[in-house]
């Protein structure tokens, strides 16, 4: 029981600290590892082009955000409805 517990702390302060998409800049998604300025004015970029994104998913649609990328940072990142 205590495990579940930590496991349900562990998702509850994730969830405060995603960043969200849809409403993010460029400077905070340039936080984010293996996220630059260069990548997060990609992702921008992409958002003004293509307007808002409904999964995180997409990321890989922007250049330079593979799979591997996509794992490492998926954690810290949401999307708004």
């Amino acid at each position: 029981m205590a495990y579940a517990d930590a496991a349900t702390s562990t998702q509850s302060d994730y969830a405060g600290e995603r960043l969200d998409l849809n409403l993010v800049t460029a400077e905070e998604l340039a936080t984010l590892p293996g996220i630059g300025i260069k990548k997060a004015e990609s992702i921008i970029q992409y958002r003004e082009e293509k307007g808002r994104f409904l999964e995180v998913e997409q990321l890989t649609e922007v250049k330079g955000i593979g799979p591997k990328l996509l794992a490492k940072i998926q954690n810290k990142l949401q999307v708004s409805q």
